[in-house]
């Protein structure tokens, strides 16, 4: 995994040609660079990270950004106590308890 102004990529190798190709994971916009060596990987990821700031800039829009995987949420005070209660029986925390809940409710 790479990390360049924000965004994540994930590496692939093709042994057969040789060839690393990386691609920005957690936005909407496909982003994809390639490289035959580390050093040139790096450059080609900065290079099209850079270039798409620029384009989503110069078209006057705002650029898709990776999800930081954090939702904050407010509540009233008896609906806190009773996820708390739920996510302490179940043997969870807060947190726990409440991606399952989202993801069953997703799901369903």
């Amino acid at each position: 995994m790479m990390t360049y102004r924000g965004y994540p990529a994930s590496i692939e190798y093709d042994a057969e040609s040789r060839h690393f190709y990386g691609e920005v994971v957690g936005t909407v916009d496909t982003i994809g660079f390639e490289g035959t060596s580390v050093e040139e990987l790096e450059a080609s990821f900065e290079r099209v990270i850079d270039e798409y700031l620029q384009m989503c800039a110069e078209d006057g829009r705002e650029p898709d950004r990776p999800y930081s995987g954090s939702i904050f949420i407010r509540t009233d005070p008896g609906t806190h106590r009773a996820v708390e209660a739920a996510a302490k029986a179940s043997g969870q925390s807060i947190n726990q308890w409440a991606q399952a809940a989202l993801v069953e409710k997703l799901a369903g």
